[in-house]
């Protein structure tokens, strides 16, 4: 990752174990000769953003920094000398990556943030530990784009072509890779979750004292447990069993064909190679699936009420986005008061397994935001299709624009108080009374 940094300044002679100030500096120009676009904080640092010209992502960004600042944390800590029990710096000035002037303005914002110590649970924190984390201290920090997660953010048609095109994808996909799709589907579980799933994460979902019948028990992202439930429909669940029962047991050394004698870490879903069902391996068989899909929906074929479409390019993790946009769109519908909403949506960022609710609110409004450009849009295509297409059409609109322009003003109105009724001329009579005053 930090292997083109350590070309530019090879190049340039620069050093790395430089001063802070000239460190940041040529981490700016070799950022500059990558193509990002900069922009000076609002307090100190640098705002750097990906751009078309620039070979590194948003993401490679990201590791960029991570991977600068973690080198100089490491090279500030240095080595360790067991003769004098002390470690040895390799850099002898402070981590360049930070800024000194926002890591003092975090230090003295913690002090005024009320119960600091207490756990967010606790209710009496001023300021909860993720807004307390998010507040920024690197001298270069990646220019956030606002999330607007896929399929959320598209029209309601869009969703349901893919949401059609994942229904196909499965019902002509091989018992492994359908059973898979299944619970992606059904559960919003991650791909890596499913993939990793255990002989023993599935039978400790059966156990009675859970008190819910869930299909398994599966590792949450930067978890070492298995504790994260995912549920799935009794069909998938009976879908699961005859896969182990059948195509797994062929590719079993031991032939077994019940969950109950595998080992605890025995993978559920086995590749060719009688291991763990890796992402690429899946990966690449979803491609595959999804390209004959994508031909299937885009020739109608002989039926004269198919529906021609491009179903747009998906990933399985996409699968993820559909489930948790139609989530949110039914607590929508079935909820009407907001403390229900809530109640709701707690149980749905349980059930996804994500550290805070900020996702999901990344989801509504994103949702929100699609719903306007598609009312707005349905209100263009009416405006248009209302407009006068020949000379007929249009003299009704100017005929009433004209009747418009010929309707009495107040003056007139005031001239002509015959015309109106005693009850009007009341009001036009209070009303000069009081210009008078």
């Amino acid at each position: 990752m930090l292997r083109p940094w350590f070309g530019f300044l090879d190049q340039h002679g620069f050093g790395w174990n430089a001063r802070p100030d000239a460190v940041r500096e040529y981490t700016r120009l070799f950022l500059i000769e990558a193509g990002c676009a900069l922009q000076r904080g609002r307090v100190d640092g640098w705002f750097i953003q990906a751009t078309n010209h620039s070979p590194i992502s948003t993401s490679g960004l990201h590791l960029f920094i991570a991977a600068l600042r973690s080198f100089y944390s490491v090279m500030r800590q240095g080595v360790f000398d067991p003769e004098e029990q002390r470690f040895h710096p390799l850099y002898a000035y402070d981590n360049p990556m930070y800024s000194v002037v926002l890591l003092a303005w975090r230090a003295e914002h913690r002090k005024w943030v009320r119960n600091a110590g207490a756990p967010d649970y606790a209710g009496i924190r001023s300021e909860s530990r993720a807004d307390s984390a998010r507040q920024p201290v690197g001298f270069f920090q990646v220019k956030r784009q606002p999330l607007e997660p896929p399929v959320a953010r598209d029209a309601e048609a869009t969703r349901l072509a893919i949401l059609a095109g994942v229904h196909y994808v499965i019902d002509h996909a091989a018992p492994r890779e359908s059973v898979i799709l299944r619970m992606l589907l059904e559960s919003g579980a991650r791909v890596s979750e499913v993939l990793a799933l255990t002989a023993g994460g599935r039978r400790r979902a059966q156990n009675p004292r859970i008190g819910i019948d869930v299909t398994a028990l599966v590792r949450n992202k930067g978890d070492h447990a298995e504790s994260k439930a995912i549920w799935c429909s009794a069909d998938t669940r009976d879908q699961l069993r005859r896969y182990i029962a059948r195509e797994r047991s062929k590719l079993d050394p031991q032939g077994r064909t019940r969950v109950e004698d595998l080992d605890n870490s025995a993978p559920i879903f086995l590749s060719r190679r009688r291991r763990q069902l890796g992402y690429s391996g899946f990966g690449s068989i979803f491609k595959r699936l999804l390209a004959r899909a994508q031909r299937h929906f885009g020739s109608a074929g002989t039926d004269a009420e198919a529906v021609r479409l491009v179903l747009p390019d998906i990933t399985p993790h996409t699968i993820r986005h559909l489930h948790t946009t139609f989530r949110v769109k039914k607590v929508r519908e079935l909820f009407s008061t907001p403390a229900e909403r809530e109640r709701a949506l707690e149980a749905l960022v349980d059930d996804l397994g994500w550290r805070s609710a900020e996702m999901l609110k990344t989801y509504d409004h994103a949702m929100t935001k699609a719903e306007l450009r598609e009312l707005m849009a349905s209100s263009v295509r009416q405006m248009l299709e209302d407009a006068p297409y020949d000379s007929t059409s249009l003299q009704a609109p100017l005929g009433a624009r004209e009747q418009l322009a010929e309707m009495p003003t107040g003056r007139d109105v005031r001239q002509n108080r015959h015309m109106l009724s005693d009850e009007a001329r009341q009001t036009l009579a209070w009303i000069d009374a009081l210009v008078d005053e």
